[in-house]
């Protein structure tokens, strides 16, 4: 009987390690992981195709890390600093704070929430509608969709490389397009930040910054 008991518990094992082993082995898809820079630079390109064929184009350009961003773009014609306080540019002597719940530093974070389930390579995600609504609040546009739609991502070394996306249903447009490019900065760049006097800084709306 005892031979009997101790060759069932035997057999038990095998089935148990055999079954963690096939488990092991099968392909595994990559979950979202992505790396991120303590410093980057990030090129941000919004073109809009009118029903006319006409197109226009906008280019913003970013770098710095999470507490300090500086920015320029076609929309302004003075570098634009963000940090915790607010985003500010520079017009007539004063600084204007724009008194707005959104912006640019939080694009890097929002992509980086995507949920990737391959394996390498170029990929085409679907991506939920609720980042895509985040992400066009924070470049300031005024527009919001109602399904998940598909990116496409291309990774480097498991960050991010680039991202764009392409709507096709936004009033007015044949084709709202954005594009979003990374890069890795030097571990000694450094921003010249500027000193926001409380009493030169005026609160404005965020009208300078609509796209859309």
């Amino acid at each position: 009987m005892k031979k009997i008991k101790n060759k069932k518990i035997l057999i038990i094992i095998l089935v148990v390690i055999f079954t963690i082993s096939v488990i092991l082995l099968l392909p595994k898809n990559k979950t979202k992981n992505f790396l991120t820079y303590d410093k980057y630079s990030s090129k941000i390109t919004v073109e809009l195709l009118k029903e006319d064929n006409s197109s226009l184009k906008h280019l913003i350009t970013i770098k710095g890390n999470k507490k300090l961003l500086e920015s320029t773009s076609t929309l302004l014609e003075t570098p634009l600093y963000i940090n915790n306080k607010g985003s500010f540019y520079l017009k007539g002597g004063r600084y204007q704070n724009i008194d707005s719940a959104y912006s640019y530093k939080n694009i890097y974070s929002i992509i980086n929430k995507i949920d990737l389930n391959e394996n390498e390579g170029s990929f085409h995600p679907v991506i939920s509608k609720e980042i895509i609504n985040k992400l066009l609040d924070n470049l300031f546009i005024d527009y919001s969709v109602k399904d998940d739609i598909t990116c496409n991502l291309t990774l480097e070394n498991n960050h991010i490389k680039e991202f764009s996306i392409f709507l096709n249903d936004v009033p007015k447009l044949k084709r709202l397009g954005i594009t979003i490019t990374y890069e890795k900065l030097d571990p000694d760049y450094r921003i010249k930040t500027p000193i926001f006097y409380k009493d030169a800084i005026d609160l404005v709306d965020n009208e300078i910054l609509k796209i859309l």
